[in-house]
């Protein structure tokens, strides 16, 4: 082996992949429809259409395809991202200082009450957010299933998002948090009563004057002719040609 194939070998062991980045439109469809085909893509994302909002998503607030595909999941109809990787992604960002978090007080369980998440970026004054465990009885969220599971972690969730998305909302860009989104309820339609009357301050019923369309005018029934009788008004006898009959 020459010097020269020892010397490209060395730079490829050392060089650092960067992972797929589709440079088109093409591209990225294309790698949607490979991800699907493999059958690795999470369960909420079984379409190569669900693959690109994730990854196009993901790749809005600065994570790679791959990586978009982990972080990246839907909650009731909207794309949203994993805790771990919103701190993540505020980490590196380069006006993060610090992120710390806590948890504080005792119930009678002896597990922690409250959880604190302080974001400390350069410039700015320290936000700090907590999340109790009453808060969590109050929104009806302390007797889920998944809050009995993991309930420190679940306060420690709420408070961290509370805390990033105030803090760094031009990194997150809107997307809230997978363990906060996956608590709503979804939105139902309301039925709306356009007949509902409106009431004045007074508590005087407002009367709208209702509006009615005309029904359209239908031409009367042509007469019916007697046999032998002479035929009605304007209803000339004609001849087979067209003429008419005198």
């Amino acid at each position: 082996m020459s010097e020269k194939q020892i010397a490209v070998r060395q730079d490829a062991i050392q060089a650092e992949p960067s992972g797929i980045i589709p440079r088109n439109m093409e591209e990225l469809a294309t790698l949607c429809e490979k991800i699907c085909a493999s059958r690795l893509a999470p369960k909420d994302l079984s379409t190569p259409e669900a693959v690109f909002v994730a990854i196009s998503m993901g790749m809005e607030i600065g994570l790679k395809p791959m990586q978009a595909l982990q972080s990246i999941c839907v909650i009731n109809g909207r794309p949203s991202v994993w805790g771990d990787a919103a701190l993540a992604l505020v980490k590196v960002h380069p006006d993060c200082e610090d992120v710390i978090e806590s948890i504080e007080g005792k119930g009678e369980d002896g597990e922690g009450t409250t959880a604190i998440c302080e974001v400390r970026r350069r410039g700015k004054d320290p936000v700090k957010r907590k999340f109790t465990k009453k808060m969590a009885e109050t929104a009806g969220l302390w007797n889920k299933a998944i809050w009995k599971q993991y309930p420190m972690r679940m306060l420690q969730m709420r408070a961290r998002a509370f805390a990033l998305r105030d803090s760094f909302p031009d990194v997150l860009k809107g997307i809230m948090v997978r363990e906060e989104v996956q608590d709503y309820q979804p939105a139902r339609a309301h039925e709306v009563h356009p007949r509902t009357p409106l009431v004045l301050p007074g508590g005087e019923p407002l009367a709208l004057e209702e509006k009615t369309t005309p029904e359209p005018t239908q031409e009367a029934p042509e007469a019916p002719r007697e046999a032998g009788g002479e035929p009605p008004e304007g209803d000339e006898p004609k001849n087979p040609d067209g003429t008419f009959k005198f």
